[in-house]
């Protein structure tokens, strides 16, 4: 399986980067982005942002979010007014100090029979019933303004298709799914889900997966989620492949999750890598920027949390131990730390990024083992994840030694020894 890690840099490193300033909104009106459909099935999106809801125009720079996320954006001919502007390496645009209007396109792709691997792009279906907006892929962003700005998104016949709030770039992407999709609804708790499928006949309808749900409830028991609105949308999007590569991604409220349509039904095999998939991005979506933000972190907690919510519900299974046994193998040996794989991935050698998922998902699994072993089987990670997802796992005299102090002081040469051969 193949998977697009969510978070590999915070947001705010790519302004800084850049040099933007933070940009005011006038009084109490925020900036307004309006998005439309170019027609019908014509795969490609227009935005215009009005300008003068901005007071601060000086050194006005946007940019785009895809390439923080390791993705390529879908965005061409940016204007400002009727003037076209330059993106500069980085994807950014300057955006003149006179200028009344900034716009550009988006160009969307499309969905054909053999359906499409979730990269965080915008696409549409073949037929234009049905597709997804990406905000990383296809918004250009300002810098922080003091209100989140708002998006208002229309069809080709100019009907709304949404009206809300474009979340900070601070926080986890933005999707939209739009259009006429087949869906499921369910509740469970504060959450409200709606699940939107591209082929129910094949998924066998649109209804929940009840492991989805059953998972769902132990994680947000694990991390103890603050009450308030949960509502979350899941995207079923299927791909052709017989080596079986699918991905996910976790945004805001929407998880995207591929499944493998080869035949004429989802074999059993390939529903339980699609509820792994699954699993994982919603250990993701409700545990955002976990472990101080470093991605070895989110990326392997979440394989390894998405295996165990597994484990609990299918217990010792064939289908579940060949997964297993691709992520999680204590004996295999480790070349490289996460601290080296940060390092290799912020020079833009990709090579050894997978490792995060399967090394560490080993190496969650160990802690899980030592923890559980010294205490009789009375207590395991789950007692210590809720603390251990606020720490920073940074060596020296940092957060390391709080890391240490949580768990039983028994363990504490054992887990020293595991975090100098896993974390680095």
């Amino acid at each position: 399986m193949r998977f697009s890690p969510a978070y590999l840099l915070p947001a705010s490193a790519a302004l800084v980067a850049l040099g933007i300033l933070t940009v005011m909104s006038r009084g109490a009106s925020p900036v307004l982005y309006e998005v439309s459909l170019v027609g019908e099935a014509s795969r490609e999106i227009s935005v215009r942002v009005k300008l003068r809801r901005i007071a601060q125009r000086s050194s006005l720079h946007v940019f785009s979010r895809a390439a923080d996320l390791h993705i390529q954006d879908q965005i061409y001919d940016v204007f400002c007014d009727e003037v076209p502007l330059r993106m500069e390496r980085k994807r950014a645009v300057a955006v003149p100090e006179n200028c009344s209007v900034l716009s550009w396109k988006s160009r969307m792709e499309v969905v054909g029979e053999d359906g499409i691997l979730v990269e965080q792009q915008s696409f549409q279906s073949a037929g234009g019933e049905w597709g997804l907006l990406s905000g990383p892929a296809s918004l250009l962003r300002f810098a922080p303004v003091s209100q989140s700005p708002r998006l208002k998104m229309t069809s080709g016949d100019g009907a709304v298709l949404y009206k809300g709030v474009l979340p900070p770039t601070s926080r986890p992407p933005f999707f939209l799914p739009f259009g006429d999709w087949a869906t499921g609804h369910a509740e469970l708790q504060a959450f409200k889900i709606v699940y939107h499928v591209d082929d129910p006949a094949f998924l066998g309808g649109a209804d929940p997966w009840p492991e989805h749900l059953s998972g769902l409830k132990y994680f947000a028991g694990l991390l103890q989620l603050a009450p308030g609105d949960q509502s979350l949308h899941v995207v079923w999007v299927g791909r052709r492949d017989e080596e079986n590569n699918i991905n996910g991604a976790a945004g805001e409220r929407v998880l995207l999750v591929n499944y493998t349509r080869n035949g004429d039904h989802l074999t059993a095999r390939d529903r339980m890598r699609a509820l792994f998939v699954l699993l994982h991005e919603q250990f993701h979506q409700i545990d955002p920027g976990g472990g101080g933000g470093e991605s070895w972190y989110g990326e392997s907690v979440s394989s390894y949390y998405a295996l165990k919510a597994l484990r609990r519900q299918a217990g010792e299974t064939a289908l579940l131990d060949e997964i297993w046994a691709e992520f999680i193998d204590i004996d295999r040996p480790v070349v490289h730390t996460f601290r080296d794989i940060e390092r290799q991935m912020a020079s833009g050698d990709r090579s050894n990024s997978f490792l995060v998922y399967t090394q560490g998902a080993t190496f969650w699994f160990a802690l899980d083992e030592l923890i559980s072993a010294e205490t009789g089987g009375a207590e395991s990670l789950d007692d210590y994840i809720g603390e251990i997802k606020l720490l920073r796992f940074e060596s020296g005299e940092g957060s390391l030694p709080a890391v240490i102090r949580i768990l039983p002081a028994s363990i504490t040469n054992d887990v020293m020894l595991l975090m100098e051969k896993y974390v680095g």
